[in-house]
């Protein structure tokens, strides 16, 4: 005769079953922290790369601006840092530069000026340049 509810049946889980599962379920929980950690970190750069590409544009528009007049006696390459009054940003990101400006071809200074534009990023903001070049010509043009 045979009970239903036998003495010798097993039930549950053993001990070793349990650690193992525990084990596999930790692999798999640290993989997703790995995971959601790398995507922090390129999302913080992705968004620090945006608001570069967006500050580089503002300056450049900011640099187009400037006066840069000919009066025939002298030209001098533009130069200098974009102020955080003129062009909203982070000085503790970012810092924004302009210039030397240099001679377009064989023209000279006072005819048309390249000015490079750059904005680099911190270490903070995961360190990075980017230049663009401005063409300016002079407010005045000279008479001949």
């Amino acid at each position: 005769m045979h009970r239903a509810d036998s003495v010798d049946a097993d039930e549950g889980f053993t001990l070793v079953e349990v650690l193992i599962a525990m084990i596999v379920l930790g692999i798999g929980v640290a993989a997703l922290m790995t995971a959601f950690g790398m995507q922090a970190k390129t999302s913080l750069t992705n968004r620090n790369q945006a608001a570069s590409e967006s500050l580089l544009t503002a300056s450049a528009e900011w640099v187009k601006g400037l006066s840069f007049t000919n009066n025939g006696t002298h030209c001098n390459a533009i130069s200098g840092t974009v102020p955080t009054s003129k062009v909203s940003y982070d000085a503790t990101k970012f810092t924004v530069t302009y210039g030397p400006g240099a001679a377009l071809g064989s023209d000279s200074m006072c005819a048309v000026q390249q000015v490079p534009v750059t904005v680099t990023a911190l270490n903070g903001a995961a360190g990075f340049t980017l230049t663009v070049t401005v063409v300016k010509r002079p407010d005045i043009e000279p008479t001949p």
